[in-house]
């Protein structure tokens, strides 16, 4: 593989040429556990035999042969056990960010809509999937930061409130407070012989 594609008809296209166009075309995280997928498949492959190695693979063996068919015309014998390790590693990673957005809406289905949160809120799916355009799938929620405001250095003062001090008791507080008693018992003495009056 190239950085326009495939590799042309006039080569045979072999796992390592995969590996290169995997490394050139995926962002760093990606390509490195594509890459780990596809190197584990070739190794199971070549030690227990291709059955073995596609039994683990979910994808259709015989439609990404017919694709590297049309594309590279001749390939390897494990140049389609790497692809189909790759593409199923993706499709994998693609389907379990898909599946978390459909439980975060209550949903045991996924929609185009959880496909489209899933790739927006991982950065290496959306590198990959730049200019895809995903109809159906809505927008983003999002609030720009100039809209929001320097909210960062604002600072909420709790209030202060007074420490509880006792009150001192003073000759003018104390002489207060026996004027108050007096007045008090002046109304409730009136208010007794206002009843009484009544009641004659």
């Amino acid at each position: 593989m190239t950085t326009r594609g495939l590799v042309p008809h006039s080569r045979i296209c072999s796992s390592r040429d995969i590996q290169t166009g995997v490394r050139i075309s995926l962002p760093s995280e990606l390509a490195k556990f594509a890459v780990s997928e596809g190197t584990k498949s070739v190794t199971i492959a070549s030690a227990n035999g291709s059955a073995d190695a596609i039994r683990r693979i979910s994808l259709n063996m015989n439609t990404i042969s017919e694709f590297l068919n049309e594309t590279c015309g001749r390939y390897t014998n494990f140049a389609d056990l790497y692809f189909g390790a790759t593409l199923d590693y993706l499709l994998a990673e693609l389907l379990e960010l898909s599946a978390n957005a459909a439980r975060d809406r209550r949903s045991d289905m996924i929609d185009i809509r959880d496909i489209k949160l899933a790739v927006d809120n991982d950065n290496e799916l959306q590198r990959m999937l730049l200019h895809w355009n995903w109809m159906g799938g809505g927008v983003v929620p999002n609030i720009p930061s100039a809209l929001l405001g320097n909210t960062e250095h604002i600072s909420v003062e709790e209030p202060r409130v007074p420490p509880y001090t006792e009150p001192v008791l003073t000759e003018e507080y104390i002489a207060s407070r026996k004027k108050v008693k007096r007045t008090s018992t002046k109304r409730t003495s009136s208010k007794k012989k206002s009843r009484r009056s009544s009641r004659r």
